[in-house]
């Protein structure tokens, strides 16, 4: 079973609850039953909470994006090419030189080169890595500076769960699929295929409205969802606004509390770090394993 976990902004302890599902889950039914996935690969920060003392099973660079290449010794210094709109491409004595930070792959400068030494080629512009962690496996993907396609790297690393199922590596009972923040591409290529979203979202008038906007996308998709209300304690009146617009949808209320940087410092699940927060995370648990 594929659960999600979103926000609609950063900050909001997305990524704290995640690692705190897979401790707790991986606690009651064994790590070879859990398998977690970093989906936020422009910031990948769950290998910060579930990677200490973690083994790299494996490490490859992935490609996910195209960019313009020059071949010197078929072109003529004709200048046809310089027709940019991204401003990627400058003229060196009538040659092109291509900014790869800048390059978008679109092709309009392959289309008016007439002796075809512009070519679009794929470039290697992430890393992922399967690690062996404590509380199961995890995949995690890094995006290099620079480059884009994160979505495209996204669906690379659920690819790579499920051929590693396919494969009979691994046979999780549950994928914990730590989501990035927003609305953007990564965030759609996460909820994609999901069987249940949890919606973490913070009681400021920002969170509840970027929380409606990720909202919408999971509506899009049909999937069934639930929202986890954090720093709750820190505007009580709208918490209790959220908690009665979405009625029966709010799995559980976490208070602010230092503890989290503790746990992010030590590298360590807040709920194991401090057991006392599985009272606030079980119910979450409790909702996840009812599921059919």
């Amino acid at each position: 079973m594929n659960i999600t976990v979103v926000s609609g902004k950063g900050g909001v302890g997305k990524s704290t609850l995640s690692a705190s599902l897979v401790h707790m889950l991986a606690e009651r039914f064994g790590k070879d039953n859990i398998v977690s996935v970093d989906c936020d690969v422009d910031a990948a920060d769950l290998h910060i909470f579930l990677g200490r003392g973690a083994t790299v099973l494996e490490e490859y660079e992935a490609e996910s994006s195209e960019k313009a290449f020059v071949d010197y010794d078929r072109c003529t210094s004709c200048s046809r090419c310089d027709v940019c709109r991204f401003n990627a491409l400058r003229l060196v004595d009538g040659q092109p030189v291509i900014d790869r930070y800048a390059c978008e792959g679109c092709g309009a400068c392959t289309v008016l080169c007439p002796t075809d030494a512009i070519q679009i080629k794929p470039v290697k512009n992430a890393v992922i890595r399967v690690l062996d962690t404590e509380y199961g496996i995890l995949v995690t993907g890094q995006l290099r500076i620079g480059e884009s396609g994160s979505g495209k790297i996204v669906t690379l690393l659920k690819d790579k769960v499920n051929q590693m199922i396919s494969d009979g590596r691994i046979r999780p009972r549950y994928v914990i699929r730590d989501g990035a923040a927003g609305i953007s591409c990564p965030v759609i290529a996460s909820v994609n295929g999901s069987d249940y979203v949890i919606v973490v979202t913070e009681p400021t008038p920002s969170g509840l409205a970027d929380m409606e906007r990720v909202l919408e996308i999971v509506d899009q998709f049909g999937i069934p969802y639930g929202i986890v209300i954090n720093k709750h304690d820190a505007n009580p009146v709208l918490t209790e606004r959220i908690q009665n617009e979405y009625r029966g949808l709010v799995l559980t209320k976490i208070p602010y509390d230092r503890k989290v940087v503790e746990a992010a410092v030590n590298r360590t699940p807040l709920t194991r770090l401090h057991p006392e927060f599985k009272g606030y995370i079980r119910p979450v648990i409790e909702k996840i394993t009812s599921l059919r």
